[in-house]
């Protein structure tokens, strides 16, 4: 009987052993789509490849898993959130752009990065990237015995940065009673600076309470979030943080940490944290509100979220006004669109409610980060019913995308960032493609340059190669431009191809 026993123990082991991950090879590496949940996925009974390339961690087998991803700007965040614990923290590295499988060292962006250690969910922001380009990373665990688990299970996603990851691209919070609702999974990174990423307005004069100089919350940070108000009168205030739901990590680890502050974006005052002392958790079913904070007349206060332990939930703020009365200082962005036209970009935008502004600036960027000025528009008579329509023409767009955004600037000085737009914009001395809004909700449009009068194809593929829109349309000379309706197409990156007998030209779009 015992030798049965055996047998079938050494059975049991056996067929384990031979459940390896899916993607235990580079050429069956799970594929991460641009804004999606993260996926789950484990270390466990891995092996690694013949020829592959790998981090060395003494007294260890590695273990590791594939992944990859397209490129849909030339900066995306991957984050990764642990589920166990490890003896031996995992190692992450990055092989791109469109490398070959196996890939090389000759092939690595990163390598063996360390970040992954401390915190369990970690967001890593990736830079210099090639739009459209595919990407390998490559998980490694470090089975080392001892105690803890063997293996490294985890949760990951591929995002653009979120435009309120910092504080001057914080949302707006503009009425009262009203439940705004945010994320910190994906799309945000690690937004400070300084030590454990806790210098949030990169102004080494401000500080929090009790924290070393520089630092403006008295915890690490992983993926924040940031929400702002500006008050027309002076007057008190409470927050309200609650519905904290859908988070990625356990108990005692899963929710979030928040802090208030007043001043600027670049210059942040301490206010308050969602704790008088640590770990400053509001974990899932919990609610914070806030002590009274008082917000002078024209003045602004920031709310930054944090996912505490660098974890991934759903969360909603709502604002109060104690005494001064609900009066706030509010863009209302109605549209704000922009599209290229010949060798130009042309912007248009609808403010509602643009009373006490005084003008608008028009910021662009290259990398969605770095900002800098590029015109000034007067604002029209102050109104609080009216819609005033402006549009602003940037006659030097930079090769590729192009980030704008509108910097509302009030009587008092104060200011207010709108959404961000993006333009592919191509040189129409070389005749490109065009298509907006990039992203896509409902309806894409597309301009392209055409030379002749017969009619041309338009195509659209997902990144697996399937086509999913076809349609002959007829072309005249000159700028062309059609509409066509997204609403069937599913959350992703996808290539826009138009052709004839004897060229085509194409470029990429991403469905929201």
């Amino acid at each position: 009987m015992k030798k049965i026993y055996t047998i079938i123990s050494f059975l049991l082991i056996s067929i384990g052993l031979l459940a390896q991950p899916a993607n235990d090879n580079c050429a069956s590496a799970t594929t991460l789509t641009n804004g999606a949940a993260c996926i789950g996925g484990t270390t466990l009974n891995a092996t690694v490849q013949v020829g592959e390339t790998f981090c060395d961690f003494a007294g260890s087998t590695e273990e590791t898993v594939w992944y990859r991803f397209t490129a849909a700007n030339d900066s995306m965040v991957l984050g990764f959130i642990q589920t166990n614990s490890t003896n031996a923290p995992p190692r992450l590295s990055l092989y791109g752009p469109n490398p070959t499988c196996l890939p090389t060292a000759a092939n690595q962006i990163f390598s063996c990065l360390t970040a992954l250690t401390g915190d369990p969910g970690r967001h890593l922001l990736f830079t210099g990237l090639t739009v459209g380009a595919s990407y390998f990373v490559q998980i490694q665990g470090n089975n080392s015995g001892g105690p803890a688990d063997r293996h490294t299970t985890f949760c990951m996603s591929i995002q653009q940065p979120a435009a309120n990851g910092l504080p001057a691209g914080s949302n707006v919070m503009d009425a009262c009673g009203t439940a705004f609702s945010g994320t910190t999974a994906g799309g945000t990174w690690n937004s400070g600076t300084g030590s454990a990423f806790s210098n949030l307005d990169n102004n080494a004069a401000t500080t929090c309470l009790g924290c070393a100089a520089g630092l403006d919350v008295p915890y690490v940070t992983n993926n924040t979030a940031w929400f702002t108000f500006c008050a027309a009168v002076a007057g008190t205030w409470r927050v309200t943080l609650n519905n904290v739901s859908a988070c990625r990590l356990a108990a005692p680890n899963s929710g979030v940490q928040a802090t208030v502050f007043t001043g600027t974006s670049s210059a942040l005052v301490f206010n308050q944290t969602t704790d008088a002392a640590a770990p400053y958790q509001v974990a899932v079913g919990q609610t914070w509100t806030s002590t009274t904070f008082t917000v002078a007349a024209g003045s602004c206060a920031f709310v930054s979220v944090d996912g505490f332990a660098g974890d991934e939930c759903n969360y909603s703020l709502t604002l109060t006004n104690m005494s001064g009365g609900c009066v706030l200082l509010a863009t209302k962005i109605s549209k704000f669109e922009a599209k290229q036209l010949l060798e130009t970009i042309k912007l248009n935008w609808e403010i509602a409610q643009q009373e006490n502004t005084t003008s608008y600036f028009i910021e662009r960027s290259s990398d969605a980060i770095n900002f800098t000025t590029i015109g000034e528009i007067a604002a029209a008579a102050n109104s609080s019913d009216d819609i005033s329509a402006y549009s602003f023409i940037d006659n030097a767009p930079q090769n590729g995308h192009n980030y704008y955004r509108l910097r509302q600037v009030f009587f008092d000085g104060t200011d207010a960032l709108s959404k961000l737009v993006v333009v592919e914009y191509e040189d129409l001395k070389q005749p490109g493609i065009n298509v907006f809004p990039n992203p896509a909700f409902f309806d894409l449009t597309v301009d392209w340059q055409h030379v002749g009068n017969e009619p041309i194809l338009v195509n659209i593929k997902d990144f697996s190669g399937k086509d999913v829109f076809n349609e002959q349309v007829a072309a005249t000379e000159g700028v062309n431009n059609l509409k066509i309706s997204t609403n069937s197409l599913p959350k992703g990156m996808y290539i826009l191809r138009i052709q004839n007998d004897t060229n085509f030209k194409q470029t990429t779009f991403l469905k929201q």
